[in-house]
């Protein structure tokens, strides 16, 4: 996180996810390995990574190339209410997605009181 200076009355932070990592992911492809992605929500951010195919239980992604998808500016005050929430999926082609779990949220406020 970085503050990004607006006006004197006003600290404006960008919050920018870099990367996202998962470990022992459940099996829950039929045949083969699970095709990860992550859906991640935190405040105006939404964003999908891309899916990693036959990648099995672990997953790594560097958000590094994902520019202002996976980022986004807020009021501090804004900043230490926010809440980031995750999502994991198994990708799929004949039959719907399948959702293999969801973090707990994670509280931004210890972060931007780092700064």
């Amino acid at each position: 996180m970085e503050i990004i200076p607006k006006e004197a009355k006003q600290r404006i932070v960008k919050l920018s996810i870099r990367s996202v990592k998962v470990t022992d992911a459940k099996a829950v492809e039929i045949i083969g390995a699970n095709d990860l992605f992550c859906q991640i929500q935190c405040g105006s951010i939404r964003y999908r990574t891309p899916t990693l195919d036959n990648i099995g239980a672990n997953g790594d992604w560097d958000l590094g190339h994902a520019g202002d998808n996976a980022s986004g500016l807020f009021q501090l005050d804004e900043a230490k209410k926010l809440k980031m929430h995750f999502e994991l999926w198994d990708e799929n082609m004949a039959r719907s997605n399948t959702k293999i779990g969801v973090s707990d949220p994670i509280d931004m406020s210890k972060l931007v009181d780092c700064i």
